[in-house]
């Protein structure tokens, strides 16, 4: 499923303010595509959750969705590229589902404690996880329910992540 979902009134706020700021800094002299990159990505982290205040439509919406999901005895998957901006905010939220998070920056031993606990135990009963670190070789089929917090820009990384619960060995229905 995709859904679509209107920024907060906090988020639009900062969101109109700093793409008007964003818009004017394009006009300058010497600006190249890594600026222009740099400054979509603070406006798609700004689309996650607000800076000042944590606000967020996303946020909510998976609260809610995750609420239902966790009532029907299964695990889901959440996935980002922003580790430290969006992940690491969203797992104090999370706090009541004992989420842990998976990332790149972890050593090998972490990785495999925190992948064993999440297939073989019934908590953490959310894994979230940076895109490229969770997209290759992992079987998470103990999550039926994949989240996208946000989209890498190449779409087929996104379908890799799924994946990591679309693997030998899941035996429910699995929804993105």
């Amino acid at each position: 499923n995709e859904i679509w979902l209107d920024l907060n009134e906090k988020q639009r706020e900062t969101y109109d303010r700093e793409f008007e700021e964003a818009r004017l800094s394009l006009s300058k002299p010497g600006v190249t595509r890594v600026h222009i990159f740099a400054l979509i990505n603070k406006l798609k982290q700004i689309c996650n959750l607000d800076p000042d205040t944590g606000d967020s439509s996303k946020k909510d919406y998976l609260i809610e969705q995750l609420e239902e999901v966790v009532e029907g005895g299964y695990k889901a998957l959440v996935f980002s590229h922003f580790p430290t901006k969006t992940l690491s905010q969203l797992k104090e939220t999370l706090e009541p589902y004992s989420p842990e998070m998976f990332h790149g920056g972890l050593s090998a031993n972490q990785r495999e404690k925190i992948f064993k606990e999440f297939q073989e135990n019934e908590t953490p009963k959310v894994l979230l996880a940076s895109v490229k670190a969770a997209g290759v070789g992992l079987n998470l089929t103990r999550a039926n329910h994949v989240f996208h917090f946000d989209h890498w820009w190449n779409p087929a990384v996104a379908r890799q992540a799924e994946a990591r619960a679309w693997r030998i060995g899941q035996t429910e229905t699995v929804f993105v």
